[in-house]
């Protein structure tokens, strides 16, 4: 009996690549929530808390981290939304 790979990869790629979709739209979501223009947002959201305050003592450490989550969720999120 023989076994037909193509097929069985095909499958398998269909497979992989369904569950994406849903996951590029929740890091679209994540990169347009962090993205670092939305920090004074943040800021005015968050006040009157301690979040708010530890927030606004460290502005140029969570600029930085929104930042490298902002590009690394949009790059995620272009790559899973632009495959067919």
């Amino acid at each position: 009996m023989s076994i037909n790979k193509e097929i069985d990869c095909t499958t398998a790629s269909l497979h992989a690549k369904s569950g994406s979709r849903p996951l590029g739209y929740a890091l679209a979501l994540l990169a347009f929530l962090t993205c670092p223009c939305h920090l004074p947002i943040w800021l005015v959201l968050f006040a009157g808390s301690a979040f708010g305050a530890i927030l606004s003592e460290n502005l140029i450490t969570a600029g930085v981290i929104l930042i490298l989550i902002f590009i690394l969720s949009g790059l995620g999120a272009l790559r899973r939304l632009n495959t067919p």
